[in-house]
């Protein structure tokens, strides 16, 4: 069935056929969804003439994993597919310190107060226990600081009824809810983006918040390791370890000189390596490309 649905003279007449692997959620699951997942992964990949992977960390894993071979895999550019764009909607040199004061002050957060970010889905996967673990710490070292979530609670995956109360209770903690436009005056109104995250592809607020400036605590996991350069543009820490995220993350927030210094290697690499047009022309040269080898039957898409 399967080779009959996906073979090149297919119905939908597609002779190249890209896959793009944005992430790998087989990695954290378990059981019977891994089985499944792992199956559905490969199952794309081998009928695909084509895999594109977000990151070199993702690619390598999935080779690893059995999923397809290296022969077949590719990551264009620097990775992330999409890229961030520094110049227009990223651009603290266009919405900087004015804008985020304004979030500050509808959030009722002092002017002068450290905050620490959050932006993601708000799931057990993305460590929002540990963040709150390791908030506590932070809290107790930092008084005056702030935990700023930006993101939507979501019932699969949740990260239990305690944590979503305690989120909820803190007083120290600002749920901001989903954002759909504008997310540059939130990331403004950071000082240091957390992503304790189990697993990535290529993390697009990390992207986002390093090209606006901020240096990023986030784990050391595939996706991650591709995004944030330790030392340099930020600092990774073990997964599902609270205590090195918030040594972390106090570093950062008494530490003036080291965030400015981390944020703006991290801006400089953002416009350097991952450039959404530079991002764009490279995939329109790369569809050119397969359409000029096509003959007739043209590239279908899965992602």
């Amino acid at each position: 069935m399967w080779q009959k649905l996906f073979r090149q003279d297919s119905l939908a007449g597609a002779r190249v056929r890209i896959y793009h692997i944005h992430g790998l959620p087989l990695l954290t699951a378990k059981g019977y969804r891994k089985s499944l997942l792992r199956w559905s992964e490969a199952a794309a990949c081998r009928f695909a003439t084509e895999v594109w992977c977000v990151s070199f960390s993702v690619r390598d894993e999935a080779v690893r994993e059995g999923l397809c071979p290296s022969t077949k895999i590719r990551v264009l550019r620097s990775g992330s597919i999409n890229g961030v764009d520094g110049r227009e909607a990223f651009n603290p040199d266009r919405v900087g310190r004015a804008e985020g004061a304004e979030v500050r002050r509808a959030w009722g957060i002092d002017a002068g107060a450290p905050v620490v970010g959050f932006v993601g889905r708000i799931v057990r996967d993305k460590g929002v226990r540990e963040l709150l673990e390791a908030w506590s710490l932070v809290r107790d070292r930092v008084p005056k600081a702030r935990l700023m979530v930006v993101g939507d609670f979501e019932d699969q995956d949740s990260p239990g009824a305690d944590a979503i109360e305690a989120l909820k209770m803190d007083r120290s903690i600002c749920l901001a809810g989903r954002v759909t436009s504008g997310m540059a005056r939130f990331y403004a109104a950071m000082d240091v983006l957390a992503l304790p995250t189990y697993r990535e592809g290529f993390p697009v607020t990390v992207m986002e918040a390093a090209s606006m400036g901020l240096p990023v605590v986030a784990t050391r996991v595939p996706g991650c390791v591709d995004a944030v350069q330790d030392g340099v543009t930020g600092t990774l820490v073990p997964a599902r370890d609270a205590e090195a995220l918030a040594d972390a993350l106090g570093r950062y927030l008494l530490d003036q000189e080291l965030r400015r210094e981390h944020g703006a290697a991290g801006r400089a690499r953002m416009m350097r390596d991952f450039g959404q047009a530079e991002m764009w022309a490279e995939v329109h040269a790369q569809y050119e490309r397969l359409l000029q080898g096509s003959g007739s039957g043209g590239v279908a898409v899965c992602q």
